[in-house]
């Protein structure tokens, strides 16, 4: 397989720049075969922080499959360090090798 980066999630493979997801559902399996750094989530792949912003997840949930070898989570797979997560819930199954959570939050 090829050495290279991915971002991918079931509703945003990459998030950033002050924005908001409410009641995102998901029901897909995600599967990252790369051996490159890779962030995987349900709902989300990766957000990032930029020049002060702010990303916030609500009400969200994950009943899909994820799977993969790098920060792989049932909710967001690299999250932010300022971005807000709240009410969302993981029912799916995660797979993975390295950096593995489970990702439910309750506000």
């Amino acid at each position: 397989m090829p050495d290279f980066t991915v971002d991918a999630g079931g509703i945003c493979g990459f998030l950033c720049g002050s924005c908001t997801m409410n009641n995102c559902i998901n029901y897909g399996n995600i599967t990252i075969e790369s051996a490159g750094g890779t962030c995987a989530g349900g709902i989300i792949g990766q957000t990032i922080n930029v020049q002060n912003t702010v990303e916030t997840i609500e009400n969200c949930k994950n009943y899909g499959t994820i799977t993969g070898n790098n920060s792989i989570a049932g909710i967001i797979g690299y999250l932010g360090r300022d971005d807000k997560v709240s009410n969302c819930a993981n029912y799916g199954f995660i797979n993975g090798f390295i950096s593995v959570r489970w990702n439910s939050w309750k506000k």
